[in-house]
């Protein structure tokens, strides 16, 4: 099976999540998962330096430390809202 990615911009995805943050009460997330969630999605999919994804990369806030190798390692939070942009962005084709 292929997907399809689309080219978010870093406002897209912040609103996307801000949303399904409020929405879904059990995600108690903060803005650092936020900006981690964002960071972590468009490190994996982004296409090179002229994309969307790339320019939100760089405008996240979040800076990975040698620890920090998937967002899976940031916590459950960031690990969710990350899934949340997978599934709003990535489409099976």
């Amino acid at each position: 099976m292929t997907t399809t990615v689309q080219d978010p911009t870093y406002e897209d995805m912040a609103r996307y999540l801000n949303y399904q943050a409020g929405q879904n009460p059990q995600i108690d997330s903060d803005i650092r998962d936020l900006e981690a969630a964002i960071y972590f999605f468009s490190r994996k999919y982004h296409r090179g330096l002229g994309t969307n994804l790339f320019r939100a990369m760089t405008k996240a806030k979040h800076r990975p430390n040698p620890c920090h190798r998937s967002v899976a390692d940031i916590g459950v939070a960031a690990h969710l809202l990350y899934n949340h942009l997978v599934g709003a962005f990535i489409e099976p084709t």
